[in-house]
């Protein structure tokens, strides 16, 4: 903290590790379970030299073995999660608010199309 005291980042969070394209975990981010006032709901791992949340998508590691010609971006982690756990394993997230071109950007050399809730993207 600012005043030199050490706490849990993801306290009261339910933690969801993130991953590079080749597997490897490089941050985590935590989503609030109960809500509370002036508190996000999201915390996630600081950048770093390795992780960019503008560079990546959850789940891709994933959703690259997936043989469909399209990847899907949700709007959180969960969406995400529910949908590989019914098995529609194309699926990913955006890690921030980073524009949807973007986001598809680090999908498509994996598959033809993008698809998002705000645009839809080809190669």
């Amino acid at each position: 903290s600012e005043d030199g005291r050490i706490y849990d980042r993801f306290r009261d969070r339910v933690i969801f590790p993130i991953f590079t394209v080749s597997g490897k975990p490089v941050a985590f981010a935590g989503r609030i379970l109960k809500n509370k006032d002036n508190v996000g709901k999201y915390v996630n791992s600081p950048e770093n030299i390795v992780y960019h949340k503008g560079n990546n998508l959850y789940a891709l590691n994933v959703a690259k073995k997936d043989p469909l010609p399209y990847v899907i971006i949700t709007e959180g982690y969960m969406d995400t999660v529910a949908l590989h756990k019914s098995g529609i394993t194309n699926v990913v997230a955006s890690l921030g608010t980073a524009p949807p071109l973007v986001r598809c950007k680090y999908g498509l050399p994996f598959c033809e199309t993008c698809l998002s809730s705000a645009t839809t993207v080809n190669t």
